[in-house]
């Protein structure tokens, strides 16, 4: 068989391409780009992974369901960004088809809705095709065009290929990037146990602030910050106890009984997701059927401050402003709350993967909380009692030396024993008496 040479297609030289980028990566914008591979196979402006919300899969028929995006990329900054499709657009339409569907003049097509995103990104021709994310949800791979050229069958047929790589190296980045996070932030976390017990609060405030500033590199966003309650401090009250926002935070504290989104999950011990709090109240119906009686107060002035930080000028639109929120648990008792907003980046909304991982993260939160709070309680009770062996050896020196410096001072004994009495656990105080026998 010498001098037979194995040529490679052009297909599977791209199918490398894309795996070797996807593998490279070790962060959330990974994800983009390996769709930047995606896209520059087919000769496309953008590429947008889309996948069928877990919660309208559920609550809804697959006609009125909801498609959110999970990653995307474009060569240039798009004009308006896409936030969300129903089943009826053509994306919608690839899933339930199970096929490929094209489209190579948007604006005559009448199966195309001109939305914002095509008309002013001047979308000439797009392409979705199906797939199947690894926990079963379907999902779509797009591919955008902006120059009056139809794809090929050969980009189409390629375009299919690649989507059946696309969720396994989706969940790899996803999986590595999660992997990492729970690491740093077990170590982190476990790290505060290696001092002497307990921990200071201070230590413990320093290993909190650390945490949320992993999990905002991680998710890219601008406010991530962690509730908790001291019951020996203040029962029923929870504290915020770090947080990665830089201005002033109005409301530090949390009830079950106060309005907004944080408090919703402190009352039900449940996760909270929101895909854009910009548009709260006009989704409202929604949201109350998913978490009912949820309210939002927006104290934080997030919206403002997003549009500030990516410098968009007036006239322009606002990305989502994600947000989401899990209970800090253990043994079913809700101990606080951690939660995070403003994405940074796109798709800009928090997906239910991201949501999945912080929850992992507020387990953690829970374990090392609760050791603190044990290990203080434990501390203060062994100095009761070493102050207690203290004061009555010091009684009964003093006793030792009254006995023998002559005649008895009665009131002075008792002076004296009433005075340790104080100093005496409650547990343990009813049972001294004090008499006096001849």
């Amino acid at each position: 068989m010498d001098g037979i040479v194995v040529q490679q297609t052009a297909h599977e030289d791209f199918a490398l391409r894309l795996v070797y980028e996807a593998l490279g990566q070790d962060t959330f914008r990974g994800l983009g780009s390996m769709l930047a591979c995606v896209a520059g196979s087919v000769g496309a402006w953008g590429c947008i992974l889309w996948q069928l919300d877990f919660d309208a899969q559920r609550q809804s028929a697959p006609a009125d369901a909801t498609l959110s995006v999970v990653a995307q990329w474009f060569s240039t900054p798009p004009t308006h960004m896409v936030q969300n499709l129903t089943t009826r657009s053509i994306v919608g339409t690839s899933i339930l088809t199970a096929s490929a569907v094209q489209v190579d003049d948007p604006a005559a097509d009448k199966r195309v809705h001109q939305g914002p995103f095509l008309l002013q990104n001047h979308i000439a021709a797009l392409c979705s095709v199906p797939l199947c994310f690894n926990d079963g949800t379907p999902g779509a791979l797009c591919a955008y065009k902006r120059e009056k050229e139809p794809f090929t069958a050969e980009a189409v047929d390629r375009l299919e290929r690649l989507a059946r790589l696309v969720p396994g190296l989706y969940q790899t980045i996803r999986d590595k990037v999660g992997l990492r996070l729970v690491t740093q932030v077990s170590r982190v976390l476990h790290h505060t146990g290696q001092h002497p017990p307990p921990s200071s609060y201070d230590q413990i405030k320093k290993t909190l602030l650390r945490t949320c500033e992993l999990l905002s590199e991680t998710f890219e966003n601008l406010e991530t910050s962690i509730f908790l309650e001291d019951p020996a401090v203040a029962p029923g009250v929870y504290q915020l106890q770090a947080t990665t926002w830089k201005r002033d935070f109005q409301t530090p504290t949390r009830r079950v009984t106060d309005p907004g989104l944080t408090a919703w999950t402190l009352k039900h011990g449940a996760p909270v997701r929101v895909f854009d709090l910009k548009n709260f109240h006009a989704n409202a119906d929604k949201l109350d059927r998913q978490y009912p009686g949820i309210t939002w107060v927006g104290s934080l002035g997030v919206v403002k401050h997003l549009r500030e930080y990516l410098n968009i000028k007036e006239y322009d639109e606002t990305p989502p402003v994600g947000f989401m929120s899990a209970p800090v648990m253990i043994r079913g008792q809700v101990l606080g709350v951690v939660r995070c907003s403003a994405r940074k980046i796109g798709p800009y909304a928090f997906g239910a993967s991201d949501l999945a991982l912080l929850e992992v993260i507020a387990a953690e939160i829970a374990s090392v909380w609760t050791k603190w709070l044990s290990d203080r309680d434990i501390e203060a009770e062994n100095q009761t009692w070493r102050d207690l062996v203290s004061s009555v050896s010091e009684f009964n020196r003093w006793m030792h030396d009254e006995l023998h410096g002559g005649p008895l001072d009665k009131r002075a004994i008792f002076a004296e024993g009433l005075r340790m009495h104080l100093f005496t656990p409650p547990f343990f105080a009813g049972q001294i008496n004090f008499r006096w026998t001849k």
